[in-house]
């Protein structure tokens, strides 16, 4: 299937590409002119824009809700059913068609422990970038095929968001994967709130290994490199991050026992409704704190990366936290 997203969806466009698919996006445009190159092209246009979708134009078209990449990505994937190709046939950039060229014409334009480390490289044939299969590409379609049943995340403000060149690019996954984290933990709280204990325990248990693997991660591949670089906003400082993440981790730990201790407590009816909703309110700061914290790290943390870092640093912060998740 082939997709056109409009000017407000350039990241969900990349996530897209990055599972095998075929997405052209569309910087600027008149609504009338857009839903007709998807017409023409045959593409589902995927928009935030509701005079978009609501044009009347010929052509499939999706409306997207989220405002978070991560989210509008399982939406598109499972309202469309979309397969996850294992295949990376298409930029990430620009969606040019990846062709195979040979390893040593790419010797001085990919860091040297790729080209050790990798038989396979790609080019785009309309900007030229050279590509390889890394683990994280692998990483993300993982992350959407695991909460490929969880619950659509819907934002609270529903307001599209301003047209996106943001800062976060080549880092992106590393935000996604705060999106992946929030999902799972909504999955176990929706299981609460139906009585579902078994599933409850199940989805805060995965979560909780989540969590701590990747706070394991920024601690000791993220922060150290950050912390070199100061001087920090207010706010942003490398003991605040590393304050949060100590006050996550025991959150955590107290949901995982609270959710242990109720599903053995062998509690029915009323009885069980009063004590879901005990364990749902003690929650409440821990997602409190997981939203913070994606905002601050959003905001701060992964921008001043993304200025600070070569591409090769980049490539290997992306190849052990997401092309390692659980």
């Amino acid at each position: 299937m082939r997709l056109l997203a409009d000017r407000m969806l350039g990241k969900l466009a990349r996530i897209l590409r990055m599972s095998g698919h075929d997405v052209e996006y569309v910087r600027e445009g008149e609504p009338q002119a857009i839903g007709a190159r998807a017409a023409a092209e045959d593409r589902v246009l995927l928009t935030r824009d509701t005079r978009l979708f609501r044009a009347q134009t010929p052509g499939k078209r999706l409306y997207v809700r989220s405002n978070y990449p991560f989210h509008q990505a399982r939406q598109v994937v499972r309202e469309l059913g979309l397969a996850l190709a294992p295949t990376f046939e298409h930029c990430v950039e620009d969606n040019g068609r990846l062709v195979p060229v040979d390893k040593a014409a790419v010797a001085g334009e990919v860091p040297p422990y790729v080209l050790a480390a990798h038989g396979t490289f790609l080019r785009c044939e309309r900007c030229q970038r050279v590509f390889w299969p890394g683990t994280h590409l692998d990483g993300m379609r993982r992350l959407i095929e695991a909460l490929e049943q969880a619950p659509l995340v819907a934002d609270e403000d529903d307001a599209p968001a301003e047209p996106e060149e943001g800062e976060v690019r080549a880092l992106e996954p590393l935000v996604d994967l705060h999106q992946a984290l929030e999902v799972l933990l909504l999955e176990h709280r929706v299981a609460l709130m139906r009585g579902e204990l078994a599933l409850a325990l199940r989805t805060i248990r995965r979560f909780a290994i989540w969590m701590r693997r990747h706070i394991q991660d920024e601690n000791e591949l993220v922060l150290p490199v950050y912390s070199r670089h100061g001087p920090f906003a207010r706010g942003a400082t490398p003991e605040i991050f590393a304050g949060e993440h100590e006050k996550i981790l025991e959150h955590v730990a107290r949901a995982e026992a609270h959710t242990a201790e109720l599903a053995g407590a062998g509690l029915e009816g009323d009885a069980l409704r009063v004590a879901c909703l005990g364990v749902l309110d003690r929650e409440r700061l821990l997602a409190d704190l997981c939203e913070h914290h994606d905002r601050r790290e959003r905001t701060w943390l992964y921008p001043a990366l993304e200025k600070q870092l070569g591409e090769d640093a980049k490539a290997e912060i992306l190849e052990r936290m997401v092309g390692t998740v659980p």
